[in-house]
């Protein structure tokens, strides 16, 4: 009995061990494991809801540290549209001043 057990946990390891099939086998994993865990939610053990809050305190935090990069690069972005707005609108406002300058003169 424990030879068989040995050759399907060897197996196991095997086909993980291929890259062809480890992908496959990555995915069935996660799909398992996902069913797994949705069906222990709703049967709403202490220990289950105290994990669901520690998972939803982790994508949370770490979707805010992933997001600071490109909010900073929109921010800069934004910053610089302004900044040469600005730029151009002053400009144009010291054109029309010398202009109403030197009609004044």
């Amino acid at each position: 009995m424990a030879s068989s057990r040995d050759d399907f946990i060897i197996a196991i390891r095997s086909a993980f061990l291929k890259k062809s099939t480890q992908q496959k086998f990555s995915l069935l994993t996660l799909v398992l494991i996902s069913i797994f865990i949705i069906v222990l939610s709703n049967l709403d053990f202490r220990i289950i809801r105290y994990v669901k809050n520690g998972i939803n305190e982790l994508v949370y935090r770490s979707s805010f540290i992933v997001s600071i990069p490109e909010n900073f690069i929109k921010n800069t972005f934004i910053e610089v549209s302004d900044y040469t707005t600005y730029f151009r609108e002053f400009k144009d406002n010291r054109e029309e001043l010398k202009k109403k300058k030197s009609k004044n003169n």
